[in-house]
């Protein structure tokens, strides 16, 4: 036996160090990137004003027609994913990030995790953080209702690895009520994710983008991190939609919005949001267009009542000069 036992354990431990040695490459490619020369990320907040999240990133020789498009919609960042589960995308990696850096473009990494190795995917998505993601979102959905443990084992993972000034940002369910398992303040806690977007997707929820917005804001301002809500250029949004949605946005407080997403905005979508940039407008508050409506119908209803009088009095009465006595 003791022969069999030495041949065997070489190769059970050579398997353990071969798979610890695979398991670890991505990390210390990732970590080597930071010799390379680095495009500095333009000025101001990666959440601030419009983004586009991307799901698979088009082919090299097609990124700068994305670029063209991106800013052409007034798009000032795009939220590219990094990675699923515990597998990280190649697709995200320090050259693409630099050449839109390079176009003015902030980018931002997101990460949809799913809580069965939170510890692995946090070091998963802390890998975007040495690529030169500015920011990342947590794409946590239906996987991790009922965990709180792994969410917090997630986030304190995550934090521990980059740095406490990283914006790290949760994206989910905008109702609270109907997800009572989710374990929204424990990825919101202090010392983890510091912003809020809730998916906002109007049409799939069967409401307004103006009602959407109103109904979301009123329950999660109790998280306590700033909102910063997910549109919709999905799933055929009426005309005038994006746009009714940018304002109500604003007039809600909201410095930025993003989209989902870019490979299915159709044409009237991206001609929509190549419109002014709302974000760059005077806000036009909710008591200002209450008082112009109600001005409007008064305008309208003086108007009305002139016609009533002018076909009581004699048109002989309307035309006769007035003479004093």
């Amino acid at each position: 036996m003791i022969p069999t036992t030495r041949r065997v354990r070489p190769t059970l431990l050579a398997r353990l160090v071969l798979f610890g040695a695979l398991t670890a490459l991505p990390f210390v490619l990732l970590s080597s990137s930071q010799a390379w020369a680095q495009t500095a990320a333009p000025s101001g907040s990666p959440l601030a004003g419009n983004a586009m999240w991307v799901w698979y990133t088009p082919k090299p020789s097609r990124v700068d027609a994305m670029i063209a498009q991106l800013k052409r919609a007034h798009m000032s960042s795009v939220f590219i994913k990094s990675a699923d589960g515990t597998t990280p995308w190649p697709q995200f990696n320090r050259q693409l990030v630099d050449r839109l850096h390079s176009a003015g473009i902030h980018v931002c990494a997101w990460h949809y995790v799913y809580g069965t190795h939170p510890r692995t995917e946090a070091r998963v998505s802390a890998l975007a953080y040495r690529a030169g993601a500015e920011c990342m979102i947590i794409d946590a959905e239906t996987e991790y209702e009922g965990r709180p443990r792994a969410a917090w084992y997630y986030t304190h993972e995550l934090r521990s690895l980059t740095s406490s000034k990283w914006t790290i940002g949760l994206s989910t369910f905008p109702y609270l009520k109907y997800h009572a398992s989710f374990p929204y303040r424990v990825f919101l806690r202090r010392g983890a994710a510091t912003v809020n977007l809730p998916q906002m997707y109007w049409r799939d929820i069967g409401v307004s983008p103006a009602k959407i917005v109103r109904d979301t804001y009123k329950v999660n301002r109790n998280l306590g991190r700033p909102v910063y809500p997910i549109g919709q250029t999905w799933n055929s949004p009426g005309t005038g939609e994006l746009r009714a949605f940018q304002q109500a946005a604003r007039q809600a407080g909201a410095k930025g919005v993003s989209w989902w997403d870019w490979s299915q905005t159709s044409r009237r979508g991206w001609n929509e949001l190549q419109g002014p940039d709302l974000f760059k407008s005077p806000i036009v508050s909710a008591t200002r267009q209450v008082h112009t409506h109600a001005a409007t119908h008064a305008v309208t209803a003086i108007s009305k009542l002139i016609g009533r009088v002018a076909n009581i009095v004699p048109t002989a009465m309307l035309t006769k000069p007035f003479v004093s006595n």
